[in-house]
């Protein structure tokens, strides 16, 4: 190997430690080597954030304690299914592709399309649906009510101003109840302690967690089933982009298989929804009347299979909220990066100005491919940092750069 290969990978590999060997790198090795490191250093402090991003669920929100709101979700997409005690109500939330917008979910009631019923036939602000607790610490509240609207981001009153009012946020607060009942009592937590005044230290009130599908998107709030509480617990936003089309919301995803074992507690003669397969299992369909859904609902292993495919919708909601925040949050970290880089090779340049140093020789472009060579190991760094902390490589990877940078102007490239 020859002598000046050997003192340049001598160099290469030094300045990963050594400012001196990223000083000679800057200066005697050509401009494309340069930006390629340079490249390198401020692509790898944001792989923990693509990672971070990337991985991440539409279904994480139910990771921790949900209150129920899966079990509950099903129960009421079951009701929906199957429509009131005179056959009517009935939901379908269908999954069909618009030349212009892509996936939407388009409901119908009745074979009717909603979109087209009037405000006489249909107010958003009225659940469709509602779960009423019977356990002793909560009976007659609300645990869950469903609702559906047709509106978007774009209308007026447009379904941010849905979310804020339900979530007694906006300038029109939302319904609070009675605790223990599901009389809509107050419309404000000032109203409510208006009525404490009055009614003494008995009176309380909650806010139900809820659902909210529409044409584009479908939100979740859960709340902390205490009193006098109205706070979010956990919530969820997704689109119907990669739903697959056909879908129905409503029944689809209340379909799973069972191993037949797990009926034995069942009337399967009365249950025309539960089919018994060759292999020793069971598939169990939306219901059909209320009796097959109160029999559904004590079988353990179905409630455990609607529960993953909740989490299968939720996942594919997701997709399109992670794949911008995927894109926005790289080209945004990689902004502050390659600003961050060129702002520490023109302090470098700066700093070798003054009339004594002896680098005053060193050109603009010079110091940037040093800076390029120092800034490689703060992002190697950055990075393994980022994997165990990916809220803070930003911080991780300024501090080390500046550091390095600051060390270098200091004591290599100091005046002389």
């Amino acid at each position: 190997m020859k002598d000046s290969t050997k003192t340049t990978l001598k160099n290469v590999f030094g300045s990963l430690i050594r400012n001196n060997y990223a000083i000679e790198c800057g200066k005697t090795l050509p401009w494309w080597s340069a930006l390629i490191v340079f490249i390198l250093g401020v692509f790898l402090p944001v792989i923990p954030t693509m990672v971070y991003i990337g991985t991440g669920y539409g279904s994480s929100f139910l990771d921790s304690y949900s209150y129920g709101f899966e079990e509950h979700l099903t129960y009421l997409m079951n009701t929906l299914h199957y429509g009131d005690e005179d056959g009517n109500n009935k939901y379908e939330f269908k999954i069909e592709n618009s030349a212009a917008d892509g996936n939407v979910m388009i409901a119908y009631r009745d074979g009717v399309r909603m979109s087209n019923l009037t405000s006489d036939e249909f107010d958003d602000l009225v659940p469709i649906a509602a779960y009423v607790d019977q356990s002793d610490t909560y009976k007659n509240n609300y645990d869950l009510l469903v609702y559906y609207t047709n509106r978007s981001n774009t209308s007026s009153p447009s379904i941010s101003d849905m979310i804020g009012y339900l979530n007694c946020e906006s300038s029109d607060p939302g319904p609070v109840y009675l605790w223990g009942s599901e009389t809509q009592e107050r419309t404000t937590a000032d109203a409510v302690d208006e009525s404490n005044a009055v009614n003494g230290t008995d009176y309380h009130y909650y806010r139900p967690s809820y659902i909210i599908f529409s044409r584009d998107y479908v939100y979740v709030n859960i709340v902390t089933p205490t009193k006098d509480n109205i706070d979010t617990y956990q919530s969820f936003t997704g689109n119907w982009a990669h739903h697959a089309e056909g879908i129905d919301v409503v029944s689809d995803y209340l379909t799973t298989t069972v191993p037949q074992s797990s009926l034995s507690n069942l009337d399967l003669t009365s249950m025309s929804n539960v089919t018994l397969n060759d292999d020793g299992t069971a598939t169990i369909s939306a219901a059909s009347t209320p009796e097959e859904l109160d029999m559904m609902m004590k079988c353990t292993a179905y409630l455990d299979g609607t529960r993953a495919n909740w989490k299968v919708c939720f996942d594919d909601a997701y997709i399109s909220g992670r794949n911008t925040s995927l894109l926005y949050s790289t080209l945004i970290y990689e902004a502050i990066y390659i600003a961050l880089s060129l702002f520490m090779g023109l302090l470098i340049y700066l700093l070798t100005r003054g009339k004594k140093n002896y680098y005053r020789y060193l050109r603009a472009t010079t110091c940037q491919k040093i800076n390029a060579w120092a800034a490689l190991s703060p992002g190697i760094l950055g990075m393994l940092i980022g994997f165990f902390a990916p809220n803070y490589v930003v911080v991780f990877y300024v501090i080390f750069l500046g550091l390095r940078t600051m060390w270098m102007a200091m004591m290599q490239l100091r005046q002389k």
